[in-house]
């Protein structure tokens, strides 16, 4: 269903047309497909990228609409040493294990050396213990990005505008009436959504766990595919 179309459905559901009532509905569209973005990782999220950390910098910016990494490794941009080639897997720490792997010297100040792990702030990834200042390293990172807002331009149909146009259509009902102070209507068109988001939920984890048995080309190679449900290469 394009996305016009769930909009014209949102609005028919609500009974209204007020002026600019277009423009509430379709944010309430695009929280809702936030929303179930939110709940389940499907492979169209799904986006290869790399960060670069300047010289001695132990933060970089995370990519706009980063959800959750997948996998991480780590090298160095202009690599010295033969190990320093290869790419390493590299862990995520937590604030305990950073007390363990920040030293300091004996005036205080933090000892510069090779990363062992990172954190994430909101929007930074950052390396433990930072880096010697005139190194730069490079951070190889599959990660899931929540998808940009609809537009509703002409003919524009997005993945859960096709598969889970129900879904979005009650969920964003649901946040039109709670705008509109009619509670019980919004009662029941949540209990809609929750209804509806659970059949696509599990039409998506059949989709997945299927794809575990089947052999298919990946990178040009008869390889078996595994799935996305558990964070495996796709």
């Amino acid at each position: 269903m394009i996305t016009t179309s769930i909009r014209q459905r949102v609005r028919d559901n609500l009974n209204r047309d007020d002026s600019g009532i277009d423009t509430k509905i379709q944010d309430w569209i695009n929280d809702t497909k936030r929303r179930i973005e939110q709940r389940i990782d499907m492979d169209y999220m799904r986006v290869q990228g790399s960060l670069t950390f300047a010289a001695g910098a132990q933060t970089a910016t995370l990519p706009a609409r980063f959800k959750h990494e997948i996998d991480v490794q780590i090298r160095k941009t202009v690599p010295v040493a033969e190990r320093e080639i290869a790419w390493t897997k590299f862990p995520r720490v937590s604030e305990a294990e950073i007390l363990r792997i920040q030293s300091y010297d004996t005036a205080g100040v933090l000892i510069r050396e090779d990363p062992s792990g990172y954190t994430l702030t909101e929007t930074t990834m950052v390396l433990h213990p930072q880096p010697e200042a005139t190194d730069t390293w490079v951070i190889s990172m599959p990660y899931f990005e929540f998808s940009a807002d609809w537009t509703f331009g002409v003919s524009e149909e997005p993945y859960l505008a096709k598969f889970a146009h129900q879904a979005v259509i009650d969920g964003a009902t649901a946040l039109g009436y709670a705008f509109l102070g009619q509670l019980g209507d919004e009662g029941k068109w949540e209990e809609k959504f929750e209804k509806k988001y659970m059949e696509f939920a599990q039409h998506e984890n059949k989709r997945a766990l299927e794809g575990d048995w089947e052999f298919r080309p990946n990178s040009g190679a008869n390889n078996r595919r595994p799935s996305r449900t558990y964070g495996w290469s796709i």
